[in-house]
């Protein structure tokens, strides 16, 4: 009892990518998603095994969850639910902390965009801005994809590019 676990020496890179670099978005987006399942089934640590600077594309993954702005600024501490209705297509994991809203969300689809809803329901708080950081399959770096200062009923629609993932930050004051 209360021995947490760990995962020490993982790397999904050799799986993800056609050419087993980690030079691809798809290593991107399995990285995100393997990161958020480790935080959802509260995995103490997870080292990955590998050189990161020879991978891109994870480098950008988890910076996405560690540092997505450049400013230090990172997934909230309390996991919130979230849901995918086809986690084939798309995945989500949400937190909250401080009064913003954080959500990853993929798009595996290799040829279209994906409308993304995000609603956050069971809350008091009037969320009014939206940040998008996204990586994509043009560009390993982490860049701004969409800024919403005008989100009305708690809800953000995110459209992602094919193969991509982003971090979704919703605050309760203009961004």
């Amino acid at each position: 009892p209360g021995t947490k676990l760990a995962l020490t020496e993982y790397n999904l890179a050799n799986i993800a990518d056609e050419d087993n670099t980690g030079k691809s978005v798809v290593s991107a987006i399995a990285e995100t998603e393997a990161l958020g399942a480790f935080a959802d089934q509260g995995v103490y640590l997870a080292t990955y095994w590998g050189t990161l600077s020879k991978c891109p594309y994870v480098t950008s993954a988890i910076n996405l969850y560690t540092n997505y702005d450049g400013k230090g600024s990172d997934f909230g501490d309390t996991l919130v639910e979230s849901s995918s209705p086809d986690l084939s297509k798309a995945a989500i994991f949400a937190s909250i902390d401080d009064g913003k809203v954080t959500a990853v969300v993929s798009n595996k689809d290799k040829e279209n965009t994906e409308k993304a809803v995000i609603s956050l329901d069971g809350t008091d708080t009037d969320y009014k801005s939206a940040v998008v950081y996204a990586v994509t399959q043009d560009s390993s770096d982490i860049k701004i994809l969409d800024v919403q200062n005008d989100i009305s009923g708690n809800q953000v629609t995110v459209e992602l590019p094919p193969l991509s993932v982003a971090q979704v930050v919703i605050a309760d004051e203009t961004t």
